[in-house]
């Protein structure tokens, strides 16, 4: 895996120096978006039926008994997790009966998300792209899909807190919590940000929570 993120380190500098050279917006978006889809393939294509016992694993075949269960109240008394992520499971499976698609799904959104926040947020892409991947949180992405979920949906939450929707940040809250319980933590973001404490600051102690 560290020889596979270095490759793709190269790549997204390439990229950046030769494809998606400037700062304008334009540019940060569509090197977001090669960025973006280079690390989606790369989560979404991996074997889950290998390393029997992994979360990896532990995710996959939890979408294949989502897949093969006709009762929701059933799935829902039958699997450990928050109800909100086997809810999600079970929907998803009514929809798209192919195991792989959890990892597209928990990648896309998740990636999607986190880069959604870049965009916004930062003005060096490069810079926070590389982040990601370094400290931690990309390879946090590879197998916490709970964590990770919860995580992009506090970085919409962290969002609404800093224009102080305090409706649509409870809500959004109650439902990262409903995906993994430790997002609580995260309520208290509405009350940091007016003291003025960076939203990365912020994040970056969310994260550290939840690993």
């Amino acid at each position: 895996m560290g020889i596979l993120i270095l490759l793709i380190t190269l790549i997204i500098f390439i990229a950046k120096f030769i494809i998606f050279k400037g700062n304008s917006e334009c540019t940060r978006k569509r090197f977001l978006i090669f960025s973006g889809t280079v690390l989606i393939i790369v989560l979404s294509i991996r074997n889950a039926e290998v390393n029997f016992g992994t979360d990896l694993n532990n995710y996959y075949r939890l979408y294949c008994r989502a897949i093969e269960s006709q009762s929701l109240t059933d799935f829902l008394n039958t699997n450990p997790f928050e109800k909100g992520y086997l809810i999600l499971n079970w929907l998803l499976s009514r929809i798209i009966k192919w195991p792989q698609f959890i990892l597209f799904f928990q990648a896309i959104f998740c990636i999607g998300m986190t880069f959604r926040f870049i965009f916004k947020h930062s003005e060096d892409v490069l810079t926070s792209t590389l982040g990601f991947m370094a400290f931690g949180l990309m390879q946090f992405y590879l197998t916490g899909f709970r964590q990770s979920i919860a995580i992009s949906i506090c970085l919409v939450a962290l969002e609404m807190a800093e224009n102080r929707k305090l409706i649509k940040f409870i809500l959004l809250i109650a439902l990262a919590v409903s995906i993994h319980q430790t997002a609580i933590i995260f309520a208290i973001a509405y009350i940091l940000i007016e003291m003025l404490i960076s939203k990365f600051s912020i994040i970056i102690e969310f994260v550290a929570v939840l690993m």
